[in-house]
């Protein structure tokens, strides 16, 4: 099925926080209304008309960043979690409530049903009755992500969570039923269609269809009950794309968002995806009696695909524009509030062709009317169209005049006020994740920022392995370091881009301290400092581990001896050119060497101590070995291991790590 969605930018807004955006139940009209909350504590609920965004309201600031925006279930109003508060909006945007909790944690996650509210921080699950504690949990590790749905009878709703330590708990009240264990730390909840809670056919006691994301890329679709829970299908991270060879290259990032709709009205429901990369993926699921019985049939396909190059916030679906179509809505972590539908007059940046398709709808406008018109009518719509867009295309160059203006003004006053250029407050967000990936054995360390990343300079106290980088085209140029800062370099941005991720090694056994200093394009120039622990034993050194190690590292190491043997041969084999002037004679890698000289002898300036560096690495790990039997030296058997290496071989190395030191 050939699939095309349009993308249509509605807002700029503050950085957002996961979960701070909601799409509104229809109303009097089919069009729905927008609300989404952002870091300087504004809520604000717009709506698009004749291809414009128009504001409904704009709450005052409430003196903390939003970081859970919900629909109270079954009702039309908004409530928001706002550091430890919580604040409750009309549809119309009147402050109906406003509770200051205890909680020592900030509101993460959100979940209102009649008058009970239901809040995750870090760690602790809290349930509220008419603003009364009615209980709380603390879970086993870190909340990512919370909802509520009928499983048990009971006169509350149960709480299912998306915990860290990859596991799905479920509780009712403050007693857990269900610990599901998932692929990987778990990140994203969903269901399948309507929530049950707003499913006037779902009954207590009925299945619970959900979809979960985990850390790793998966997703997961499950089926719940008050008895069991149980996996119905999927999305692997190594599921291939359109178009994408299988292996690494399809491995897919975090999964930060879900949601279902049927967007290219087949008549199912397909799967959204958000992830942390800034893909946004539509699955067509197939058949919904499927998904409800033990187990799909067959796997979920893809259908369409882009990326944002930021991570996806919030994620869900409506009539926005106005049109028969269901459009998917979204926010990113810039604060850019975007939709993609199927309807090609999203096509028009200026909104005109969307605003006479409005118009025709509001005037009935039938297709036999239009017929009767002729062409001349057709024609006078056409010189309409064209005024209407230049207009709308005049604005819009004085809008971003004034606002260049704006722009001026501020920076002029700033220098007025500090003619040194120092700045004592950020100007815009900074954001990090640093974690291991075991199956790579590989610590990575995604940055991003609300505006444009200019350079990030490293340093570390242990040696570092700068393995790749993602996000953003950069230059890597590294520093000699000295004992203390083994680790000195930084990455040149060569494109526009806020997100970037760096994937390093470390020496295993050792522990210490990396330092990214982050420096965004914003004026005036303001540098981040992140700091993250590197821990000593991250790969949990045991006996297994180091046969595992020499099949990880032996890629690598067999790359590099490749690398330096061809780099020796370059010059002798530019003298026999030079000589003979004919090198047709040379065996074919001989020529490929010489065909390849000037590249072989770049990707061995890029890093010329990483040889030496693995050598450390394997070294290091033979002492590591020993140590755990109680040997404190092996220093002699250290330069056989040395003269093992210069003539690589992996068997070679596998059995010397075998053999005794007896």
């Amino acid at each position: 099925m050939d699939v095309q969605l349009h993308r249509l930018d509605l807002l700029q807004c503050g950085a957002l926080q996961p979960g701070t955006l909601e799409v509104l139940p229809v109303g009097k009209k089919k069009q729905q209304k927008i609300a989404v909350g952002d870091d300087s504590g504004v809520l604000q609920v717009f709506y698009l008309k004749k291809g414009e965004v128009q504001y409904e309201w704009k709450s005052p600031a409430l003196g903390r960043e939003i970081s859970s925006v919900v629909m109270q279930m079954a009702k039309d109003k908004i409530f928001v979690g706002c550091g430890q508060s919580i604040h409750g909006f009309t549809r119309k945007g009147k402050e109906f409530v406003k509770i200051k909790t205890n909680l020592t944690e900030t509101i993460h996650h959100l979940f209102v049903e009649e008058n009970m509210i239901w809040t995750g921080g870090e760690y602790i699950l809290n349930i509220y009755d008419n603003c009364k504690d009615y209980g709380f949990v603390m879970t086993k590790d870190r909340i990512n992500d919370l909802t509520c749905a009928p499983v048990y009878p009971g006169e509350i709703l149960s709480t299912i969570v998306a915990c860290q330590d990859k596991c799905l708990r479920v509780f009712q009240g403050e007693k857990v039923f269900h610990e599901f264990a998932v692929e990987g730390s778990a990140t994203a909840l969903g269901f399948h269609g309507l929530s049950p809670v707003d499913n006037p056919a779902h009954h207590v006691g009925d299945p619970v269809q959900m979809i979960y994301g985990t850390e790793q890329g998966v997703v997961g679709l499950c089926s719940l009950d008050a008895k069991s829970m149980r996996r119905t299908g999927g999305v692997s991270d190594r599921q291939n794309r359109p178009g994408v060879g299988s292996g690494a290259s399809s491995r897919r990032p975090r999964v930060c968002c879900l949601h279902t709709a049927d967007v290219v009205k087949s008549g199912a429901l397909d799967l959204l995806v958000g992830r942390d990369d800034g893909t946004l993926e539509l699955w067509n699921l197939g058949d919904a009696a499927a998904f409800a019985s033990q187990r799909l049939e067959q796997a979920p396909t893809p259908l369409w695909e882009t990326c944002l190059q930021e991570s996806i916030q919030s994620l869900s679906s409506g009539h926005i524009t106005g049109g028969d179509y269901m459009e998917v809505i979204l926010a990113t972590y810039s604060g850019k509030v975007l939709a993609f539908t199927p309807s090609g007059a999203a096509r028009d940046p200026t909104g005109t062709q969307m605003a006479k398709q409005e118009e025709r709808e509001e005037a009935g406008a039938s297709v036999m009317s239009r017929m009767v018109k002729g062409t001349k009518s057709s024609d006078l719509e056409q010189a309409e169209m064209k005024q209407e867009r230049s207009r709308r295309f005049q604005a819009l160059e004085q809008e971003v005049a004034r606002l260049k203006a704006e722009t001026d003004k501020a920076r002029k006053d700033y220098q007025n006020l500090s003619s040194e250029q120092i700045a004592m407050q950020t100007t815009t967000k900074v954001s990090h994740r640093f974690g291991l990936t075991s199956e790579e054995a590989c610590y990575i360390l995604t940055l991003e920022s609300q505006a444009a990343i200019e350079l990030i300079a490293l340093r570390a106290d242990v040696e570092v392995d700068l393995l790749d980088h993602s996000g953003t085209s950069a230059i890597l140029s590294r520093s000699r370091g000295d004992p203390q800062n083994p680790l000195l370099a930084y990455y040149r941005m060569q494109e526009e881009g806020s997100r970037f991720q760096i994937r390093m090694r470390t020496v295993e056994g050792l522990s210490g301290t990396l330092s990214a200093f982050v420096v965004p394009e914003t004026q005036p120039k303001t540098a981040h400092l992140i700091t993250v622990s590197i821990k000593p034993l991250a790969l949990h050194v045991n006996e297994e581990t180091f046969g595992r190690f020499l099949e990880l590292v032996h890629p690598k190491l067999n790359y590099q001896h490749a690398l330096t043997q061809q780099v020796r041969m370059v010059e002798p084999l530019r003298e026999v050119q030079l000589q003979e002037g004919e090198t047709k004679f040379l065996h074919p890698e001989l020529q490929s060497v010489l065909d390849q000289a000037h590249e072989i002898q770049q990707q061995f300036e890029l890093q010329p101590q990483k040889l030496a560096f693995l050598h450390n690495m394997v070294i290091s790990a033979y002492r590591h070995k020993w140590r755990l039997r109680g040997y404190q030296s092996v220093d002699h058997r250290i330069k056989d291991l040395q003269k093992l290496l210069e003539s690589y071989n992996l068997e070679s190395v596998s059995a010397f790590f075998s053999e005794s030191i007896d």
